[in-house]
């Protein structure tokens, strides 16, 4: 297991590959081509693969939450600026009510003349 990996990860795979091509020089030529082929090019290369897609994939899900971050930004400034539109109206009925108050306070001793006979 640990001579595969090594091969696999090509670390001094020749130290392993240089003995065994004594004994059988092209069966052992085929069968580490094959191997350096399947699993280094290969298998390095999907697994490379699939670590990249997950990294795109949650950056596009981190760019679809920004999104939606500066969405709900965007409408909470146009409802603080709705508010700051309503604030004067709210500011005048409050001043158009305490007129009106100053008013009835004016002609109440009018209005309490007339009922007194």
């Amino acid at each position: 297991m640990f001579t595969l990996f090594q091969v696999m990860t090509l670390d001094s795979w020749a130290a392993i590959a240089r003995p065994m091509q004594a004994k059988a020089p092209g069966t052992v030529t085929i069968f580490f081509v094959a191997v350096i082929l399947c699993v280094v090019m290969v298998l390095m290369n999907l697994i490379t693969a699939v670590i990249v897609e997950n990294a795109f994939s949650i950056a596009k899900a981190d760019a679809e939450e920004q999104a939606k971050i500066r969405e709900r930004e965007k409408q909470n400034d146009v409802a603080m600026d709705v508010s700051s539109l309503n604030r004067p109206a709210v500011h005048h009925r409050a001043r158009a009510r305490a007129a009106g108050e100053g008013m009835m306070l004016l002609f109440l001793p009018l209005h309490s003349a007339w009922l007194v006979p």
